[in-house]
């Protein structure tokens, strides 16, 4: 019995396993992924005969996760089932959703104006973008370059694009502006805008704006460059008609004189703290005085200076002051002219001579007797020409600081000074001293040593460097100024100016 027993539970369980094996797993994982991918005055008399003396000559692959089916087993004819087994989905990496926009900017470079440049107050000048069009849409001409904040500087409000911008092209785009009036630093901000009025730009989100950043500064402080009244030795004096010369350096000469006074008691009873040319025409009616001085090559911005005016005391002087000027072979011509009667005033000339820019000029200073020359004592104080150093469009330095403050600061003669600028690399390079030079431009030579020193240190871009000239104040009383420059070679990178004057 109980073989028999033991026999048939085998039969049995060998019959179940049977039936179990003959079933297996169904189904096949389906998976999918998408990708997507910028005075003259008429001349009056005397031309012929000043002529003659005058002429000495995004997209990344997204993935997207199908689950795995479930696997059964199928049930089997007999009481026994086997429980259901699942499968999770198998794991894939996840991939971020791919960005893209219809209207989107990419900004590629400053093609003019770089932030920071400085300019002189109310300066034109064309600011220009190249940007890349990195959307999905084309720019067409009814999108537009639009202000949108800070300051506009005198710009349009918008401007239409002057061609369509496909997907992938770049564009420059220019605005024209002008610097304002006041001194200090000013950001325009600027976007695109589309044919629906909607702005767009660069940056993630495609709502950031791109900008025009400058900084507005006054020229650097005049700097005398020739000194009508230091010179004027060296000017051909005549004083009466056959063009004979008169008296240089003396006074009381019925044919007239010319000399210099440094400390000149001028026409409102005050001493002047510049020297000045005394000038007495020929004791005749309506005689003249005339010195014409070694030809002068002007330079843009170049400025005559000088106050005008009779010696005190000369109750009755009456003379007519003239400024002319030939170049080359051409007839004289006049740039100024002022008749003066003694009245306890005196008169500011400034006479703009950038017309003449690039020549060689030969400077002509006349005095004229309106009838009786008795007392017409003629003075010229401070007569030089003048040049503000410009400053630089591109940027290429800015004088932060300098210890000297012009025509406020006065010294005694011959006094030690160091004159000190903090300059500022606000250029496209960084300055190696190896090859920069500081290099003395023009002035009077105040300086003790060389007329060209070493730049002290490497300055990197945006960084700042101290220069000190070591200097002594002039022995006499009056006003000066010498320019300095770093060169790189020729070209100039930066220039500094100090005016100063000397009292006793």
């Amino acid at each position: 019995m109980r073989t028999k027993h033991k026999f048939s539970f085998f039969l049995v369980l060998t019959t179940i396993l049977m039936l179990v094996t003959a079933c297996g797993p169904t189904g096949t994982p389906d998976t999918a992924a998408t990708f997507n991918p910028m005075v003259t005055a008429a001349a009056q008399t005397m031309e012929a005969l000043l002529t003659q003396a005058a002429n000495p000559q995004s997209v990344t692959p997204g993935g997207v996760n199908t689950p795995l089916p479930t696997f059964t087993l199928a049930p089997t004819q007999t009481s026994f089932i086997v429980p259901s087994v699942t499968s999770g989905p198998t794991a894939i990496p996840a991939t971020p959703t791919p960005i893209t926009k219809c209207d989107w900017v990419s900004f590629v470079a400053d093609v003019t104006v770089p932030d920071g440049t400085t300019y002189t107050p109310s300066t034109a000048f064309v600011k220009t973008w190249r940007l890349k069009n990195i959307g999905t849409c084309t720019w067409t001409s009814s999108y537009s370059l639009v202000f949108v904040s800070g300051d506009q500087m005198g710009g349009p409000s918008a401007v239409a694009l002057p061609a369509s911008v496909a997907p992938g092209q770049t564009i420059d785009l220019s605005v024209s502006l002008v610097a304002p009036a006041t001194v200090k630093a000013y950001t325009g901000n600027w976007m695109l805008k589309n044919a629906s009025g909607v702005a767009f730009g660069f940056g993630p989100g495609g709502n950031s704006y791109f900008w025009v950043s400058i900084n507005v500064a006054n020229p650097v402080e005049s700097a005398i460059v020739y000194d009508f009244v230091a010179n004027y030795a060296s000017a051909a004096w005549v004083c009466a008609a056959g063009l004979t010369p008169c008296t240089v350096g003396s006074t009381s000469d019925p044919l007239g004189f010319v000399m210099k006074l440094n400390s000149p008691h001028l026409e409102d009873n005050t001493i002047g703290t510049d020297p000045a040319l005394l000038t007495h025409p020929q004791n005749v009616n309506d005689g003249y005085i005339s010195g014409s001085y070694p030809a002068f090559t002007v330079q843009k911005g170049d400025h005559f200076k000088s106050t005008v005016g009779c010696q005190y005391g000369s109750t009755v002087c009456f003379a007519r002051y003239r400024l002319d000027y030939l170049v080359g072979t051409d007839p004289l011509k006049n740039l100024a002219t002022w008749d003066e009667k003694y009245d306890g005033k005196t008169y500011a000339w400034d006479v703009d001579l950038s017309s003449l820019a690039g020549k060689a000029v030969v400077f002509t200073l006349t005095v004229q007797s309106l009838g009786s020359s008795l007392q017409d004592d003629a003075l010229w104080s401070a007569a030089r020409i003048t040049r503000t150093n410009p400053v630089s469009p591109t940027g290429s330095c800015q004088i932060v600081s300098q210890s000297i403050v012009p025509a406020q600061t006065t010294y005694k003669p011959n006094t030690d000074i160091d004159i000190v600028w903090n300059v500022k690399n606000t250029g496209t390079f960084d300055w190696i001293k190896s090859n920069i030079d500081w290099v003395y431009v023009s002035g009077t030579k105040m300086h003790k040593y060389g007329d060209i020193l070493d730049l002290p240190l490497d300055v990197v871009k945006g960084g700042t460097i101290k220069l000190v000239l070591d200097a002594l104040a002039p022995a006499t009383n009056g006003t000066y100024s010498e320019t300095w420059a770093l060169k790189q070679g020729t070209t100039v990178i930066c220039t500094m100016s100090v005016t100063l004057k000397v009292l006793p």
